[in-house]
């Protein structure tokens, strides 16, 4: 299952905050794939993936309150902590770059202690969405909540969620531990070249 975390609702649409949400809108273009049905406070859709059924979803509880859609399908769709990938946003991975990580903490990100908190762990992939620290004098929450309005920084999002899809589909196809070596690596020499 891969799960975007985002805030429901036009209001959020073009923030930052919202690029699990994008990511997963990406995933399912390219997979042909509707994620519409409404399933335990989240909207979801299910696709083949190397002759496997993979689940999309979008919580639509708010972001602080992820966990509680992301418990419930993996209760009811029985999906285990490995086969989970979290994909959101992260201030301390630059923008315009990705990063895969197996476990850790929760980061500031307010969705993803939400996760680990009602999941009970945090050993599940997560796909981490670099848009880099706020400047000087701009409060955290207010730069993931605002409209990414400049071009430059629209641009550095667009290419981290078109990333952030690739290495989603190269974790379905390799595995996880290939895909991280691959991205990671990548990510350190290239500075955020897309795959």
């Amino acid at each position: 299952m891969v799960v975007g975390l985002g805030n429901p609702g036009p209001r959020y649409e073009r923030t930052r905050h919202n690029a699990g949400f994008a990511v997963v809108d990406r995933l399912a273009r390219r997979w042909g794939v509707a994620v519409d049905l409404p399933a335990e406070r989240a909207l979801i859709g299910a696709g083949q993936r190397g002759g496997e059924t993979v689940l999309l979803a979008k919580p639509q509880t708010f972001m602080n309150a992820s966990g509680e859609a992301v418990a419930r399908l993996c209760q009811t769709r029985g999906v285990g902590l490995s086969d989970l990938i979290l994909v959101h946003d992260d201030v301390d991975v630059s923008s315009g770059r990705v990063k895969l990580r197996l476990g850790g903490g929760d980061g500031g990100n307010r969705g993803v202690e939400s996760v680990i908190e009602t999941l009970g762990s945090p050993e599940f992939l997560r796909v981490k969405v670099g848009v880099g620290r706020p400047p000087e004098g701009v409060d955290t929450a207010d730069h993931v909540l605002a409209e990414v309005v400049g071009d430059d920084d629209r641009r550095l999002l667009e290419a981290a969620c078109d990333s952030a899809a690739d290495a989603v589909d190269l974790v379905l196809a390799e595995g996880a531990t290939r895909a991280m070596n691959r991205i990671n690596q990548r990510e350190a020499v290239h500075g955020g070249s897309p795959l």
